[in-house]
């Protein structure tokens, strides 16, 4: 699926995985948080609910990897594509204000508002 991450250390003793990219399947826990699956990797990656950019729960993803971790800590990234997705029937209910409409999703999981 994706590749093995390359971990460098800086004199810190920090791994710097910045720029790195890698595929994995995004996992959104009940409190919003995501965490990407890579195969090849021992540890999940963090994306925070303002990075998960178009991606939902159980999508196929790219993430790029950000900043520099303390060693035993997991990485962090944001999504930057979708591969391929989980899910293309939704269940919920819409909201109409003026000129807009939102889609409410009726499952527990986080996903992005899509109007």
């Amino acid at each position: 699926m994706g590749k093995k991450i390359k971990k460098n250390r800086n004199k810190e003793g920090k791994r710097s995985y910045a720029g790195h990219i890698v595929e994995g399947r995004l996992e959104v826990s009940r409190s919003g948080m995501g965490f990407v699956i890579v195969s090849e990797e021992s540890k999940d990656i963090l994306v925070r609910p303002h990075h998960f950019g178009l991606a939902f729960h159980g999508d196929l993803v790219k993430v790029s990897l950000e900043g520099k971790m303390p060693a035993g800590r997991r990485a962090e990234g944001r999504v930057v594509a979708v591969i391929e997705r989980k899910q293309t029937e939704f269940i919920g209910n819409l909201q109409t204000n003026k000129n807009i409409t939102f889609f409410i999703p009726a499952g527990d999981k986080g996903m992005p508002d899509f109007f």
